[in-house]
């Protein structure tokens, strides 16, 4: 095993994207052939459901066991099998063992929390987007695919006790934080870097990251959250600082909704810097802040490669 160690290092960007594609949807598959065998064992043990009929269940504990099995086998494990291809160091291809500062650190996190005001006006920017009239069946097509995506994710959030939410942390801000930031930075900003230079890579990694989430009305917000991250990572060096601000930004989403939904709060966190609510200003202000604090996190970075 260890002579396919760092045995595709020298590898062109195409023969790497397809070695990305090939792995991902190969060890997709296996995890999904694996999930599907669970759901009849410990769900369906006797009908005869097809995996449509699972799918499309209203059972929400089998839908989230599709999303762990996803989060594992698409995001996590793939990025970790392509680092030990490429390089004979992979815990430091993907950016895991390079030190940051406990300064750069807490910036990171301050960035993600600052900046949700900002995200906020983003998206209700974006959703007010109007295709044109030739475009309109496609238009109603994917309102109605993002509501129903939105509707999906309120029930998996939807839980009354502190197990729930700490099962839903972990499936909704650990594992995401991690997996994401593996493939998208980790693995595809790196190669991308290394045949069109870093910047390039950034904005390339971003919308990529963005347009796979397949929601058009979220696509400029989470392109920004993509730019944010992917500078982290590149000022930076070290991945687990896009880590700590993805599951930053996913924690927060996570607890808000919970304190709301089960009314041990009255703010609604989505409506924070909009114009709707009034609260446009903060919206700006939280973008002064971002860059302010985006500034700060270079700088930092900085000292620490010298």
């Amino acid at each position: 095993m260890n002579l396919l160690k760092g045995s595709f290092e020298n590898d062109t960007l195409w023969k790497k994207l397809l070695f990305t594609i090939i792995i991902s949807l190969g060890i997709m598959s296996t995890g999904f052939v694996l999930w599907y065998a669970a759901a009849h064992i410990y769900y369906y043990p006797i009908g005869s459901e097809g995996i449509g009929e699972i799918i499309e269940s209203s059972n929400i504990s089998i839908l989230k066991s599709l999303q762990l099995m996803q989060s594992l086998f698409l995001f996590v494990i793939p990025p970790c099998v392509l680092a030990y291809l490429w390089s004979a160091k992979p815990i430091s291809y993907l950016g895991l063992s390079k030190k940051f500062s406990s300064k750069s650190l807490v910036l990171a996190i301050a960035i993600m929390i600052f900046v949700l005001p900002f995200i906020n006006l983003l998206t209700e920017i974006n959703q007010n987007i109007e295709l044109p009239v030739f475009l309109e069946k496609i238009e109603i097509w994917i309102k109605n695919a993002e509501e129903n995506a939105a509707e999906l994710t309120e029930k998996f959030l939807q839980v009354k006790t502190l197990g729930g939410l700490l099962f839903n942390i972990l499936l909704m801000a650990i594992l995401p934080a991690v997996g994401e930031e593996l493939f998208f930075r980790g693995v595809l900003q790196k190669i991308f870097s290394e045949k069109w230079g870093k910047h390039a890579a950034v904005w390339i990694t971003a919308i990529i990251f963005s347009a796979i989430h397949f929601q058009f009305y979220g696509f400029i917000p989470r392109l920004l959250l993509g730019l944010i991250l992917g500078y982290m990572y590149m000022w930076s060096g070290s991945l687990w600082l896009p880590i700590a601000a993805h599951f930053t930004n996913n924690f927060l989403a996570v607890v808000a909704f919970f304190l709301l939904s089960n009314r041990l709060t009255d703010i609604d966190m989505d409506t924070v810097g909009t114009i709707s609510s009034g609260s446009w200003v903060s919206g700006i202000v939280s973008l002064v802040c971002c860059a302010v604090l985006m500034f700060l996190l270079h700088r930092s970075t900085l000292r620490i490669a010298r």
